[in-house]
């Protein structure tokens, strides 16, 4: 749980699940975050992909997005 309170921004993340099937296997560095995505940086530029109903790898961890749709300020401070 900790884990989810953390700055995302700088770290490296993979889609894990999707309904889109098209993005699993995506790896890049979040370089961006709203409430309802994670904008990317991959090898072939920049991807903006939403969190609900996916499943990532943020370093090594399985995180799922549903879980994590809140604005990243407001996210880092639940108790």
């Amino acid at each position: 749980m900790r884990f989810l309170k953390t700055e995302f921004i700088g770290l490296d993340i993979e889609v894990m699940d999707s309904g889109n099937k098209s993005l699993i296997g995506l790896k890049g560095k979040i370089i961006d975050e709203t409430k309802n995505t994670f904008v990317l940086k991959t090898g072939k530029g920049t991807k903006k992909v939403i969190k609900k109903h996916n499943i990532f790898n943020i370093q090594g961890k399985t995180v799922k997005g549903n879980e994590i749709m809140k604005r990243p300020e407001d996210r880092i401070k639940i108790k």
